[in-house]
């Protein structure tokens, strides 16, 4: 038995790491004695003419990070990436043979053998099928119908689907690719409503499907004392903070947070934090949740986690260009599987911060209680639909 897992699982994200390793989880869980292997790519997706003269928001083109800290923090991803590659190597097994995300010619044939070697090919789950064709090469994670082994998707993704919706003379092939998939799993309402919609795909056929980090029992995640000892214990204060360095207002917004007393702890380098973990494995990452009263962010799998250890979280979206028309994202989707919309906001100017800051204060009894049915009910729904591989190999 031999299962290729195509997904993102190089990138120095804990979210995009804990998210492959749960598919492969998932998977040995149920296929005890099969070799299972991660597509190894070269590449990941470019820009398309559809992200270029965005509306920039709340995006800055400048970094207003000294000379110092522009140091600091790339002295950080250094260790941090030396990090994630030993989990990698540690946790998971691919090919040294390595093909382009978009298949260049010469690459076509020899990819539609080797996925034929396999009993089944499962694709997911992050953000995979964004971009589904670039210069006229097909993405990997649409395989071409010559690929006869079993295909999964698999908590599929395509954040806003953007790219997709701005291409619509692909939507004839993009069906008969979909369609010749055992089992479709979208991790998020946009990503299916583009299937649903744009696709034609058969609702029925769509199976709304929980991240894979659902798989992943919280005890497998610990960060040492020794990392977390400067984080105030029992003030309700402590907020885990994360944004990227092009948002302009991280530093505002953390200014007052500050002002309201709380103590600002994040991931990677961030000055304006009180403290910067800035080199920690994915399982470290995952088990600082457990050191926050807040979470304050703009990622997916910060949301997840921070739903995984019931803690109050507010998302945040700033990136236009990761939304769709409708201004919905993944983001907000994950919030919608919870009942938690009003978690949300959307940052484009500076006189929107204070709103957040109050939100803090807004989270009413109860919430954890809300919180922890929903996430039984996407550990069961997760292992509902991993337990309906099983017959496609028997």
């Amino acid at each position: 038995m031999r299962i290729l897992i195509i997904t993102y699982w190089k990138e120095t994200n804990p979210g995009t790491f804990l998210q492959a390793y749960g598919v492969q989880y998932a998977l040995r869980q149920r296929f005890k004695n099969a070799e299972i292997k991660y597509l190894n790519y070269v590449g990941a997706i470019k820009e398309t003419d559809s992200t270029k003269n965005e509306v920039k928001g709340a995006e800055s083109t400048t970094d207003d990070l000294s000379i110092w800290h522009k140091f600091v923090h790339v002295l950080a991803s250094k260790k941090r990436t030396k990090l994630f590659q030993q989990s990698q190597k540690k946790n998971m097994q691919w090919d040294e043979r390595r093909f382009s995300m978009y298949l260049r010619s010469e690459e076509e044939s020899v990819f539609t053998e080797y996925a034929n070697s396999f009993n089944l090919i499962v694709i997911g789950s992050d953000t995979i099928i964004e971009s589904c064709a670039i210069n006229g090469k097909w993405g990997i994670m649409w395989p071409s119908t010559d690929i006869k082994t079993a295909k999964v998707y698999f908590a599929a993704s395509a954040d806003s689907a953007v790219n997709l919706l701005k291409h619509k003379e692909l939507y004839r092939e993009q069906r008969k690719r979909v369609s010749d998939f055992k089992q479709i799993g979208l991790r998020d309402y946009v990503t299916m409503n583009f299937f649903k919609d744009c696709l034609n795909i058969d609702i029925r056929q769509i199976n709304k499907q929980p991240d894979p980090t659902f798989f992943l029992p919280i005890s497998i995640f610990s960060i040492s004392e020794r990392k977390t000892k400067y984080i105030p214990k029992g003030t309700g204060r402590v907020i885990f903070y994360h944004f990227d360095r092009c948002f302009k207002y991280r530093k505002p917004l953390a200014k007052l947070l500050h002002e309201k007393g709380y103590f600002l702890v994040t991931s990677e380098y961030d000055p304006n934090c009180d403290l910067s973990l800035k080199s920690l494995t994915p399982f470290e990452w995952a088990g600082l949740f457990a050191h926050c009263d807040y979470v304050l962010t703009e990622r997916f799998h910060d949301t997840v986690f921070a739903m995984r250890y019931k803690i109050p979280v507010l998302t945040v979206d700033w990136r236009l260009r990761i939304m769709n028309d409708k201004m919905e994202s993944k983001r907000l989707s994950i919030l919608k599987d919870f009942d938690c919309t009003e978690n949300h906001s959307v940052i484009r100017t500076e006189s929107e911060l204070p709103l957040i800051v109050e939100k803090l204060s807004t989270f009413k009894d109860g919430y954890k209680e809300k919180v922890t049915v929903k996430v039984n009910e996407m550990i069961e729904r997760a292992n509902y639909l991993a337990d309906r591989l099983v017959p496609l190999l028997e």
